[in-house]
């Protein structure tokens, strides 16, 4: 499990003990999610528009240094550590030279959907909209030859996200998640599907050495916990799943790095704690290798 794939919103924009960029601005949240851009202007007493500081995408995913692009390979590995499987998996980031992500994509293998995401900003550098396109035709360049399959909008309230909007091509709403921050620290996602009668609420503590989120279902049942250490950069070392039926799944995480202090390896091993509390052997899971760009 990679860190910045653990939930919905860690898509790079929130994750864990991440940070929200904190600003003067006041939208008023609007239900359309047809409009390409939100306009948001942050003024001072005379008038005059200011821009304020940022946090980068770079910072979100602990990436050190002027980053253009990150593509990522997943696979599973033997006892060996040699591949196995049928190709395993990608997922690819570009950036901007002042840090944010402009398009993210994916693919898998065994007939995955092949997804390019674009990302629109507004003049404050306040994510807008993901636009979400998919296709299991890897020949079609599906940022032009095909309608958009699902698109997100982004809302905030005085500088803060206080909610995403989903919908699918239809333009038919999908999912809404809401947010709760203390100060600039995310401490609650509501999660709201539609046609379902329940609703997923996660809860977040965060330190500099320590994430924690806690799953639960219509506000009461224990759904899962999932508890990541993080070392100085941020990444993470090592993982425990708790499931509500008593069972612990662990996992740690080993890195090579590169010259700037970015991995561009990391081997996952993992093992189960059983309910009677038994222990089982650690197995290798999967690996991640990264290819990085600098501008």
């Amino acid at each position: 499990m990679n860190k910045s794939h653990l939930t919905f919103i860690a898509l790079a924009i929130l994750t864990c003990g991440c940070n929200n960029p904190n600003t003067n601005q006041e939208e008023e949240i609007s239900a359309s999610l047809n409009a390409e851009s939100d306009s948001v202007i942050t003024t001072k007493e005379s008038g005059e528009v200011t821009t304020e500081t940022f946090v980068t995408d770079w910072e979100k995913q602990n990436l050190i240094g002027q980053i253009a692009s990150l593509s990522e390979h997943s696979f599973d590995v033997d006892e060996n550590g040699e591949e196995i499987g049928m190709g395993g998996s990608s997922h690819w980031y570009d950036f901007d030279s002042t840090g944010r992500i402009i398009e993210e994509g994916s693919n898998g293998c065994c007939g995955a959907e092949f997804r390019t995401i674009i990302y629109k900003y507004n003049e404050e550098n306040q994510l807008t909209h993901r636009i979400i396109y998919a296709t299991d035709d890897w020949s079609e360049d599906i940022t032009k030859d095909a309608d958009y399959s699902e698109k997100e909008k982004f809302f905030y309230k005085e500088g803060v996200l206080v909610k995403i909007k989903k919908a699918g091509f239809d333009q038919e709403l999908t999912q809404e998640v809401e947010f709760e921050f203390n100060g600039d620290e995310l401490i609650k996602e509501e999660v709201f599907n539609e046609g379902s009668d329940q609703k997923e609420i996660i809860t977040y503590t965060s330190s500099p050495s320590k994430c924690v989120e806690t799953h639960y279902l219509s506000d009461t049942i224990f759904y899962y916990k999932i508890e990541n250490d993080l070392d100085q950069i941020g990444n993470i070392t090592e993982t425990r799943k708790y499931f509500d039926d008593g069972k612990i799944q662990e996992e740690r995480f080993e890195y090579e790095y590169d010259e700037k202090g970015n991995w561009i390896e990391q081997r996952r091993n993992y093992r189960y704690i059983l309910e009677d509390d038994t222990k089982e052997e650690w197995r290798k899971g999967n690996t991640t290798t990264r290819s990085i760009k600098y501008y």
